[in-house]
């Protein structure tokens, strides 16, 4: 398969992927938590520095699975749709507990 036929298929996850770890970078430099959500701008982190970490951790991951999965779809589809959705639960989940964890008092 030609380099034009993977960019056809696969240019969703790559935009994806780019623009996760693009997020991921911003938030890890910046640690500024109103760039992950508006509404927390003000309030009070058990620790705001880790929180920051780990939600870059965790843009990281989906920038990760988002690039395994444009290769995925050159061999499968479906496979290849499963493994992202797979990929989102077990982030949420994550997410969840980095919420209770570091978050907001």
């Amino acid at each position: 398969m030609d380099w034009n036929a993977f960019l056809k298929e696969a240019w969703m996850p790559l935009a994806i992927s780019a623009f996760c770890l693009l997020y991921g970078l911003r938030v890890l430099t910046s640690k500024d938590v109103k760039i992950i959500k508006r509404d927390l701008e003000n309030k009070v982190f058990k620790d705001k520095d880790s929180y920051c970490k780990y939600a870059a951790i965790l843009l990281f991951v989906i920038s990760v699975a988002s690039l395994i999965m444009s290769f995925m779809l050159m061999w499968n589809s479906i496979v290849a749709t499963v493994f992202i959705m797979t990929a989102f639960v077990v982030v949420t989940i994550l997410w969840k507990r980095m919420e209770a964890k570091y978050g907001p008092l």
